[in-house]
């Protein structure tokens, strides 16, 4: 039995199946999207086209270029990179060395890595994303 669709582009409905004892009423395959047959995690990999999953985390980094350092905030990182907040300004695509995370006193070891983009957030500051440049990886956003 099939459910009459209000609008175009609205999915129509197949009979339902039985799953587990429980009555479950499946999409019909339109074309768009992914198909009912995909599975979850293919479905998550089609909407986040970043290669690493980015973990969120509150702590500060240490980034040097052009021989001067500045403390930064960083808002996430992942195998292949992270992001950070500054007030400085970076150009995208410029080398920079960074020491993560950063705790005073400590000795620094960095590692280098490039600004892949940079997006200008209120009261002048800026939110970068940067790769690390010791990856054998090619950007992929």
């Amino acid at each position: 039995m099939r459910l009459p669709s209000g609008e175009p582009g609205q999915a129509k409905l197949m009979p339902s199946r039985k799953s587990a004892g429980v009555e479950v009423a499946v999409p019909e395959a339109t074309g768009q999207g992914p198909q009912p047959s995909a599975s979850p995690a293919a479905i998550a990999r089609a909407a986040n086209r970043r290669r690493d999953v980015r973990t969120r985390v509150s702590f500060t980094a240490c980034v040097r270029h052009e021989g001067q350092e500045e403390i930064v905030e960083c808002g996430n990182v992942s195998k292949g990179g992270f992001s950070f907040r500054s007030r400085k300004t970076y150009v995208a695509g410029s080398a920079i060395e960074v020491a993560l995370p950063y705790y005073p006193g400590t000795e620094l070891m960095f590692v280098g890595a490039l600004v892949r983009h940079a997006l200008v957030l209120p009261n002048n500051n800026f939110h970068y994303g940067a790769i690390y440049a010791t990856t054998n990886r090619t950007p992929s956003c």
